[in-house]
């Protein structure tokens, strides 16, 4: 992207964007698909160089494609920068490919000053897009397009219940997986508020069999296990938690 409105107050702006799904048949209601990782310092230049998941596409549907920008606030709300839309066939061309990536495609980020109101619009920069059209195989399943993919992977869910929400994201020095900051409603003995911390699971899925095979084994009841008196020294891992999250518009990117 480009920008051409600074949104920090002070210092360097730290951008991500949001990737939505709007769909003609459904009033235009928004699905989130992805979200990018924080470029901190980017400022006006961010490049993001991110792959979103997949999303069912109909020809001539009239869906479309939301690009939504955001400065980090980091310790403050985050701040919406404005949005690039576009119709998903636009986006693709006349004749697209299967598996081809398409050219670039630059688009105006429009901004106005209240974003659920009127008012008058300003354009805050372009943000630079490509696409890939992907044939599925009609024999076989697909997940919903909110879901993060883990094979065949048996995951094991935290009751949302447990924790406070909506969850903080917090900073991240080196890497590009975001990290929350979660909060135990009523700690058991042992264990403070913060005694757990969040990962993005769309940046951890290659991790997940691990976890989900350590949890397993720290569990289990065989006492002649060796590994697991071992593992009982690292990081505990409860699950996967389904949360919102905290400075971001509902149905923005919950």
């Amino acid at each position: 992207a480009e920008l051409t409105k600074n949104f920090e107050r002070i210092g360097r702006m730290d951008p991500f964007a949001v990737v939505s799904w709007l769909s003609a048949d459904d009033g235009g209601k928004k699905k989130r698909l992805s979200r990018t990782h924080t470029l901190w310092n980017a400022h006006k230049t961010p490049q993001w160089d991110f792959t979103c998941r997949a999303h069912a596409y109909a020809p001539s549907s009239g869906d479309k494609i939301e690009i939504a920008l955001w400065e980090d606030g980091n310790v403050s709300k985050a701040e919406w920068m404005g949005s690039a839309i576009i119709d998903v066939d636009e986006l693709l061309g006349l004749d697209p490919t299967p598996g081809v990536e398409s050219d670039d495609v630059e688009l105006p980020v429009i901004w106005k000053k209240k974003k659920s109101s009127g008012g008058s619009e300003e354009q805050t920069g372009t943000v630079t897009i490509q696409t890939t059209l992907v044939v599925s195989d009609p024999t076989k399943s697909t997940s919903s397009s909110t879901d993060v993919k883990t094979d065949d992977i048996q995951v094991t869910r935290v009751d949302p219940s447990l924790f406070a929400s909506p969850v903080k994201r917090l900073g991240v020095s080196g890497g590009t997986a975001p990290f929350f900051a979660l909060k135990l409603l009523n700690p058991t003995e042992g264990r403070t508020e913060d005694h757990f911390i969040g990962k993005d699971l769309s940046r951890a899925v290659d991790e997940i069999a691990f976890y989900e095979e350590m949890l397993g084994i720290v569990n289990s009841d065989n006492e002649e296990c060796g590994l697991r008196d071992l593992l009982s020294f690292g990081f505990e891992y409860a699950g996967v938690l389904t949360a919102p999250e905290e400075g971001v518009e509902e149905g923005e990117d919950a």
